[in-house]
């Protein structure tokens, strides 16, 4: 018995992964896990595209964590406002703080007040 390993159990390992503490340890299990799921040609769900954004905004990658923003809307067009509550909030502090005001002002626009539970 073999267990082919999905996009759940990929993100999973990719949340679990950016909580490592150790920096070497982190990249080389995210590294591995994205891998996989780009071998697999899997797609990403929303839960995906969150991890990754928070990961980068956590560990100070705002351009990364700005192209995996833009990578989620291109999917899922229609859900990133119910889905990247949190992800779109963090975004805007981050954007503001990096002085990018025009990303800013898109996300302000595009998603006005953003609630995060």
């Amino acid at each position: 018995f073999r267990l082919e390993p999905d996009i759940g159990l990929l993100t999973t390992c990719l949340r679990l992964a950016s909580r490592i503490s150790d920096p070497h340890t982190r990249r080389e299990v995210m590294s591995t896990a994205l891998a996989s799921i780009e071998a697999r040609k899997l797609p990403y769900t929303p839960v995906t595209h969150n991890v990754l954004i928070s990961h980068n905004l956590v560990y100070d990658d705002y351009g990364e964590a700005k192209r995996q923003f833009q990578r989620f809307e291109q999917q899922y067009r229609s859900q990133v406002a119910a889905t990247g509550a949190k992800s779109i909030q963090r975004l805007l502090v981050s954007s503001r703080k990096q002085g990018d005001k025009e990303f800013t002002l898109y996300l302000e626009q595009q998603y006005g007040t953003v609630r995060t539970w």
